[in-house]
């Protein structure tokens, strides 16, 4: 009996497995206090020894009343500059059980994510849910792409997937976000994770 509760206790000491290739990690968090024009992201730079992709989930409510659209509009930057030239291209396929739409843009200022973001004066608590992966965002040999899907029941009962485009093959060190309506609502999160290089 002794000896089984030594090796118990030698198992237990053990450290766990370290994070490896695949594995996804929370970088950095906002939890809404206010209701901020933007969000960005920063200095992401300092990620790229170790990260492949970066992965950004989000539970967001807006603060306009009403059921009009408000989609999320999204920048990427290099250098620590956001660039808002016309270098985005993005287009977006929405379901609600129903009936079918779509829409596609290029040579826009910025990528449109479309959404429709829970309403301040809809179900009390009630958040939009998404995740939006940036694939290779410190490859300088491509330009930089971004898919999304998200999905609401307080307002219109749908599904969006949407995808972007920024036309740059620059090292990205910005993730700048604004609402196409008006600022999120406080509670609303933006958590990014950043996918592990192999």
């Amino acid at each position: 009996m002794p000896l089984i509760m030594g090796i118990l206790a030698q198992a237990a000491a053990a450290p766990g497995p370290t994070p490896g290739a695949g594995s996804y990690d929370l970088l950095e968090t906002e939890i809404l206090t206010g209701t901020p024009a933007d969000i960005q992201f920063s200095s992401l730079g300092t990620y790229s020894a170790d990260y492949q992709h970066f992965q950004i989930r989000f539970v967001i409510r807006g603060s306009r009343t009403g059921n009009s659209a408000d989609s999320l509009y999204m920048r990427l930057g290099a250098s620590g500059s956001v660039d808002s030239g016309s270098n985005y291209a993005w287009h977006y396929l929405r379901g609600n059980g129903s009936t079918v739409s779509s829409s596609a843009a290029s040579s826009q200022t910025q990528m449109m994510l479309n959404l429709n973001a829970a309403a301040a004066d809809y179900t009390a608590d009630g958040y939009t849910a998404g995740v939006i992966d940036l694939l290779d965002p410190f490859e300088t040999t491509k330009y930089k792409t971004v898919r999304c899907l998200t999905g609401q029941t307080t307002n219109e009962n749908s599904i969006y997937l949407s995808s972007g485009l920024w036309q740059s093959s620059s090292s990205v060190t910005d993730i700048l976000f604004t609402h196409q309506v008006s600022p999120p609502a406080v509670g609303s999160r933006y958590s990014l994770y950043g996918l592990r290089s192999a």
